[in-house]
This record gives structure tokens, C-alpha cells and sequence, in this order.
């Protein structure tokens, strides 16, 4: 079940943030890297070192709006692993 986080304003939009470590095959980072570069709901791509490639900040205005992004990073081609983190504040 997905838990909706609001952000600071109760009456502004309702945004979910959500940070995403990827574990990738080798082979695949060129194709790889322009496909998730190329979601509208990608905020920022690092890249990291030890058991995960790269770290996917996403940001999406409904918790519907989301679960397309999950389901559209779930199907680029060369991901071996991923998970999500909810951010629903910042410090």
C-alpha cells in the first residue's frame, strides 16, 4: 500500500517525494542512463559506489502520478534492483 505524504501546505498540491537506490547490469548504463533520464519525474540522478549504481530522486504530484513512475522504472531495460524511500519531509 502506497501512504501519501503531503507536503507542508494542506491546502497546495499533494506531492510524493521519493529516493530509489538502482542496481544495474553493467552492460546496459549507456541505454540505461537516457531512459530514466528521460522521466519527467526524475528531480536528480547521482551515481554512488558500493552494491548500488546509482541513486534516483523522483518527485510526482499524486500518489496515481507515482505508481506510473515505479511501473515506468521498473521497466527500463538492464535494472537488476531497486527500492524506494519515501521522503515525506526535508530537515
Amino acid at each position: 500500500m502506497l501512504h501519501h505524504m503531503p507536503n507542508s501546505s494542506c491546502s497546495g498540491p499533494q506531492v510524493t517525494r521519493s529516493c530509489r537506490p538502482i542496481h544495474t547490469v553493467r552492460r546496459a548504463f549507456d541505454e540505461r542512463d537516457p531512459a530514466l533520464r528521460g522521466l519527467p519525474e526524475l528531480q536528480v540522478l547521482h551515481t554512488t559506489n558500493g552494491r548500488w549504481d546509482q541513486l534516483a530522486e523522483t518527485r510526482a504530484d499524486s500518489p496515481a502520478a507515482f505508481d506510473r513512475v515505479v511501473r515506468k522504472i521498473r521497466m527500463v531495460d538492464g535494472l537488476l534492483n531497486s527500492k524506494v524511500s519515501l521522503l515525506p519531509t526535508s530537515v
